[in-house]
This record gives C-alpha cells, sequence and structure tokens, in this order.
C-alpha cells in the first residue's frame, strides 16, 4: 500500500477527540442527507453507535437496546442515531423490523 493510499484513508477516519468535518454528509434509511456537525451541533448530547451489520445478533442487541433506552436518552436531551455501512434500503428494513424510533445513517464506503 503507498503512502498515498495510507494518507488518504487516515483523512477519512474519525479517532476519539477528532473534530466532526463540516462536510460529513451521510444518508438516512429514507435516503435523505444529514450533515453530521449540524446534528451534533443542533443536539444537547449526540448519541452515534456503531454497528458492522443490520439484522445480525449482536448488531440487532445492540439496536434494540438504544430503541429500550429511547426515552431515558432523549429525556436527558440527547439525539440518537446508528451507523454502519449497510445501504438506506437496509437500514430501512431493520428499523421498519426493530421499531426503531431513530434515524439509521448509511456509510457505505466502509
Amino acid at each position: 500500500e503507498s503512502n498515498d493510499v495510507k494518507a488518504d484513508t487516515a483523512k477519512n477516519t474519525l479517532e476519539e477527540g477528532d473534530e466532526i468535518p463540516a462536510d460529513l454528509e451521510l444518508e438516512n434509511q429514507d435516503g435523505e442527507s444529514v450533515n453530521l456537525l449540524k446534528l451534533a451541533k443542533d443536539a444537547k448530547v449526540l448519541v452515534v453507535f456503531l454497528y458492522p451489520k443490520a439484522s445480525t445478533p449482536g448488531c440487532t442487541r445492540q439496536a434494540v437496546g438504544f430503541r429500550d433506552n429511547f426515552e431515558v436518552l432523549t429525556g436527558l436531551g440527547a439525539t440518537v442515531v446508528g451507523l454502519s455501512s449497510d445501504s438506506p434500503k437496509t437500514q430501512t428494513n431493520f428499523k421498519l423490523k426493530q421499531k426503531l424510533s431513530y434515524d439509521l445513517l448509511s456509510d457505505p464506503s466502509k
């Protein structure tokens, strides 16, 4: 792997403590563009949980855990979103099947 590829990959990876890039736009389950920085600025607290693949046992448990605690989290002023590399269509199916009250964002480049 060349240094150029490594540098490009590093630029596209957020680490703890990094600022959210102003141009980071992700599609939600409805195909709508969501600017993550704007979402973070508008929220008192932003909870973004990441999962590798919708409708797998571990990811479903994680998503359902946030669903079951959604009222508590929003009562504390939190905005909750899930994020995976699944397509918006897959996210829609997962959201409907699990009766999730929050947006699921798609980053198919990961």
